[in-house]
């Protein structure tokens, strides 16, 4: 479990896009080995998700998504590993220790 930023996904950019994209497999396409070498001249530290996205053409490589509420977020926690993960946002989580409290109210009533 970790809490993720846009900054982190633009810091892990070329990961991505290798995992997604195998940066040695013989079977990409010009085009995708010419965004590869893009990235790759970026200072990730520095670069935007505005810049990643004109490189790549399109929003999707650089935005946080919840998978509970579907939201584009600035802040969530990722739950899992590179393999196969879950992302949830700061209100989805809130949202769910108010019914965790309430449980947890509701047994000790009991």
């Amino acid at each position: 479990m970790k809490v993720i930023t846009e900054r982190d996904i633009i810091k892990n950019i070329r990961k991505m896009w290798r995992k997604q994209y195998s940066a040695n497999d013989i079977s990409l396409t010009p085009q995708l080995k010419k965004i590869y070498e893009k990235l790759k001249k970026l200072d990730l530290n520095k670069a935007t998700a505005k810049e990643i996205n004109k490189i790549i053409g399109n929003e999707s490589w650089t935005n946080v998504v919840c998978n509970e509420c579907y939201n584009y977020v600035n802040l969530a926690v990722e739950f899992g590993d590179d393999s196969e993960s879950f992302i949830v946002c700061t209100d989805c989580l809130a949202e769910v220790w108010k019914e965790i409290e309430n449980k947890i109210i509701k047994q000790k009533e009991k």
